[in-house]
């Protein structure tokens, strides 16, 4: 059914599909670009072995494919006449309703996330036996921490900074991202919701499967994360506010900030 929808471009120029299309889909190359520096420098630190796929090396990437993201959201809104914090749209005096909603979204969207790391691996191996059922878990997830061999190759300051900065910069740059930029820009370029929503939560879902141990890990990555990314773009549909979806999002990759300092300080 085609509707139509106001949204927060209506305040500048409704950009055309071909725009929020392709920013839906860009920061699987820029995670790829950063996943790739992050290999050449590790291996000129005499660390061959490195793998930038893994959690620590990963978080290095993502945080300077967030700052590059930044600049691009920085820019488009610029153009509508509009700044980052007014997307935001961050309220004092809603400050402790939009932080117990973030709690809420956080149990609500996890428990929804565990039904594709549940499901997928056995629709893919089809376990018979408890033997089976764990040996297939373990190919679906295992090496995701591989690199622990391979941290003492990050500065232990490099590493402090990142994990500092990482939940306070990622939460927030892929909810504007996704959520409140390229999600209602495409509502309202074809005239359709569920559009702005599905190819809002595809992109949120492809780049996940970049941080998969396996090509099994991979698709149920990208099920639990588009599942993830479809449910919070119900919700900013619903409550027409950021800060709670980053919220939920923030204390989700909470523990892979600390990863990072931790083995920092441990050497």
């Amino acid at each position: 059914m085609n509707v139509t929808i106001r949204t927060d471009a209506d305040a500048g120029t409704t950009p055309r599909v071909t725009t929020p299309l392709a920013m839906a889909f860009v920061r699987t190359p820029l995670i790829l670009l950063g996943m790739s520096v992050a290999f050449v420098v590790f291996v000129a630190r005499g660390y061959p072995d490195a793998l930038p796929l893994a959690a620590t090396t990963s978080t290095i990437a993502v945080t300077v494919t967030n700052v590059v993201n930044l600049g691009l959201l920085r820019r488009l809104l610029h153009r509508e006449g509009r700044r980052v914090r007014a997307l935001i749209g961050f309220n004092r005096t809603r400050l402790a309703r939009d932080v117990g909603w973030g709690f809420v979204w956080l149990f609500a969207f996890y428990a929804l996330f565990v039904i594709p790391l549940v499901l997928v691996p056995l629709a893919i191996f089809q376990p018979t036996t408890a033997a089976e059922f764990q040996a297939a878990y373990a190919q679906t997830f295992t090496g995701l921490y591989a690199d622990l061999q391979t941290t003492n190759a990050i500065p232990a300051w490099l590493g402090i900074i990142v994990g500092v900065s990482f939940p306070f910069l990622n939460a927030p740059v892929e909810e504007l991202h996704y959520r409140g930029w390229v999600q209602p820009r495409l509502a309202a370029a074809t005239g359709r919701l569920s559009v702005g929503i599905a190819i809002a939560a595809l992109g949120f879902g492809l780049q996940h499967i970049l941080f998969a141990a396996s090509l099994a890990g991979a698709v149920t990555y990208f099920f639990a994360f588009v599942l993830w990314g479809g449910a919070a773009g119900l919700v900013y549909q619903r409550q027409k506010r950021l800060l709670p979806l980053i919220v939920a999002h923030f204390l989700t990759n909470l523990p892979f900030g600390v990863l990072p300092v931790v083995f920092s300080l441990t050497g």
